[in-house]
């Protein structure tokens, strides 16, 4: 009775084995077919990848995000370049005549302003330490009354 039970088993483990490495790998297929997994460095390709890390998707969404809620009436910025750099997605923007490198990340998510080169040295400029107070201004702006 035993020996029918696990030679049973063992054709329906043979069986199944099969069919359970085949759903598997087409449920591991799918995924990596249509999902874009981000394993560190490693980039798989994906049919559906919805723009994201697209260099040119992600600057205009920085743009039209600088135009629509960081500036206002009156300012904007114009998409000058784009590239990929160290990673994240710099581009140069155009605000009234004057250029300006700033950062995205690729899924849209961190806007950077502007850039700091780890390992160089940043010039720091002085900061007055007690603000001028109302007399003070008084007395620069013009000489006592006589």
């Amino acid at each position: 009775m035993y020996k029918e039970i696990i030679d049973n088993i063992v054709k329906l483990n043979k069986k199944s084995i099969l069919i359970y490495a085949a759903v598997l790998a087409i449920i591991v297929t799918g995924f990596l077919f249509f999902v874009r997994p981000n394993f560190g460095s490693m980039k798989i390709p994906s049919v559906f990848n919805f723009n994201y890390g697209n260099p040119d998707v992600m600057a205009k969404k920085a743009v039209e995000y600088l135009n629509k809620s960081i500036f206002q009436q009156g300012q904007s910025a114009t998409l000058v370049s784009y590239s990929e750099e160290s990673g994240v997605i710099k581009f140069q923007i155009n605000i009234g005549g004057r250029s300006y490198d700033s950062y995205i990340t690729k899924d849209g998510k961190l806007l950077f302003p502007e850039g700091v080169v780890v390992g160089t040295k940043i010039l720091r400029l002085p900061v007055n330490q007690n603000p001028p107070t109302q007399k003070d201004t008084q007395n620069r702006q013009s000489p006592p009354a006589k």
